[in-house]
Formats: C-alpha cells, structure tokens, sequence
C-alpha cells in the first residue's frame, strides 16, 4: 500500500540554468527536509494540457553535496530524455543519500510536481542510475501507485517488492552480467524470489509497451 506523506509547504526556485534545467530549486518539507533538484520545462508548456512527467536519479558524483547541478553534468538521462517526447516536464533531484528520507523525498518532489503542474498520470516515468536505482526500488516500496513505470539501471534492489509485484507497475532494468561493483545477481535473485513469494506472475512484454510514450 502506498504510504501516506504530507505535501511539502514551501517551494523557492533557483536561478542558474544548467543544460536547460533551473537549478537550484529548494522544496521544504515539514518531515522530510528540503529537496533540491533542477527542473526542465519544455518551452510549449503553458499549462493548457497534460504533459508526461520524467524523475530521474542519480548515481554517486551527482548527488547535491557534490554540487549545485552535478546530475545533469554527469549523466546524461535527463538531456536525452528531451528528444523522446517534445511534451515532457522533467525533473532531477540532488538527494544526499541512496536511502529512505531520499525516497521519502522523491515521492514528496513527484507529488508536488503533480499536483502544481498539467501532469498526465499515466505518463508519470522515474529513472535511477547506480545508488539512484537503489532510492528507486525504495521509492516502489512506498509508492508504486504513483508511477506508469520505472527504468532501473546499473544498480541494485534495496526495497520490498510485494508493494511492486502488487501495482503492477512496469520495470525496465539495465545492468550487466558482469557489472564491476553490482553484478547481476543483484536484482535478478531478488526479483525472482518475490515472484515466487508473492504468486505473482512475471509482467508480460505488454506492460513495458507504456514506454512507447517517450522511448
């Protein structure tokens, strides 16, 4: 079940662009800290019609003590995401950690961004690289509900994957057999294990079709 967590109550923008997104935006959240993060807003956008929203997280070097717009000078998610679909807000956290307040922090950051812009909720996309798919599969414990799918990349499974194997939700993963510090034992036991734990069965190929949206 997803968990409930407050809205934040306060929100000032940044005011360097970095590669097309405005850094630094804070969101303060009463329980949760503040949450910077850059934000692209497509030129077309004027609220008249839903967009598809993007969050995308990420690795080790991209994180905010590492500096102000760090994630989008070293990863390239976020600025290739752009040529997939035209109608696409996106917006790319600068967490401190891999961990559960991050989490807490993108579900927060996701709900903010519904509820304030013309989002479309079956176009509602999140990507983790690294220790940033490891915040991810945290964030599908908490709130899976909230996103069409996720593309998990070169990483490892930390959260439950009941609430997961429950919603539903589609997930794309990205890492390779022999990947130096995560192999791939490290999502495709856990993965397996859940399913047989659950009695869920393994999502057949039309569920990842809702990428088609923007990939």
């Amino acid at each position: 079940m997803e968990n409930e967590i407050p809205a934040p109550t306060e929100i000032d923008f940044g005011d360097e662009y970095i590669r097309g997104f405005l850094f630094d935006n804070v969101l303060h959240s009463e329980n949760d800290g503040d949450i910077h993060f850059g934000l692209y807003m497509p030129e077309s956008y004027d609220g008249s019609e839903s967009y598809a929203l993007f969050v995308t997280l990420p690795g080790y070097g991209g994180l905010y003590f590492q500096g102000v717009g760090a994630n989008i000078q070293t990863e390239d998610y976020g600025t290739l995401a752009q040529k997939y679909n035209g109608r696409m807000i996106i917006a790319a956290p600068q967490m401190n950690d891999w961990k559960e307040t991050s989490a807490r922090q993108t579900v927060v950051l996701t709900r903010y961004l519904i509820g304030h812009y013309n989002i479309d909720s079956e176009k509602v996309y999140l990507n983790g690289y690294s220790g940033g798919g490891e915040t991810g599969s945290l964030v599908m414990e908490m709130a899976p509900e909230l996103y069409t799918a996720f593309l998990h990349c070169s990483s490892q499974w930390d959260g439950d994957l009941t609430p997961l194997a429950e919603a539903m939700t589609p997930v794309y993963m990205v890492t390779g057999e022999s990947d130096s510090y995560y192999g791939s034992s490290s999502v495709r036991e856990p993965m397996k294990s859940s399913y047989r734990s659950t009695g869920a069965k393994a999502l057949p190929m039309s569920r990842l079709k809702s990428w088609s949206c923007w990939i």
